[in-house]
């Protein structure tokens, strides 16, 4: 058995996608992310709408933005799929949340440093999963660079505090 199928889980993996042009000659890529259910097939293939391009970050430059959100469905929860800075959007986690996506939770595959912009993270996080009544699972890069990925409730307070794993 593979491991997804042993452990009956579900693997999302980054990768570079390609788009080719039939009329062009130049090929065009993307920041992806595939996820494969526990049987080895590919449930869904989400290509980043919201390229960064501040800071060290320079996406624009050598990819082109995806157009058009992704979700599935885990074990009873219907999950969409968004990328490190998409989160900035407000507009791309609402259309998850709604008709006829209808996600129960966000999940957020990242490579946020622990640069100025870090602190963002973590307040854009809680925000997305409040406005949307959402679960919203960020995952990051480990290492000290990186880390916090967590999980935030659809309600955060002094009570409801995320959940934080390093």
């Amino acid at each position: 058995l593979l491991i997804h199928q042993e452990l009956d889980c579900y693997i999302c993996y980054g990768t570079i996608g390609t788009i080719h042009r039939t009329n062009e000659n130049n090929d065009e890529y993307t920041i992806r992310q595939n996820v494969i259910d526990n049987t080895g097939n590919l449930v869904c293939s989400y290509d980043k709408i919201h390229l960064c391009n501040y800071g060290d970050c320079a996406e624009t430059r050598f990819f082109t933005p995806g157009n058009k959100p992704c979700a599935f469905q885990c074990h009873g929860f219907k999950i969409g799929v968004i990328i490190c800075a998409d989160m900035r959007s407000p507009s791309l986690t609402r259309v998850l949340a709604g008709k006829p996506y209808t996600c129960d939770v966000i999940l957020q595959p990242a490579a946020f440093s622990r640069d100025i912009s870090f602190r963002t993270w973590k307040s854009f996080r809680e925000t997305r999963a409040v406005e949307n009544s959402v679960y919203f699972v960020a995952v990051n890069y480990a290492g000290d660079y990186y880390g916090n990925t967590s999980i935030v409730g659809p309600w955060v307070d002094e009570g409801h505090e995320p959940e934080v794993m390093g």
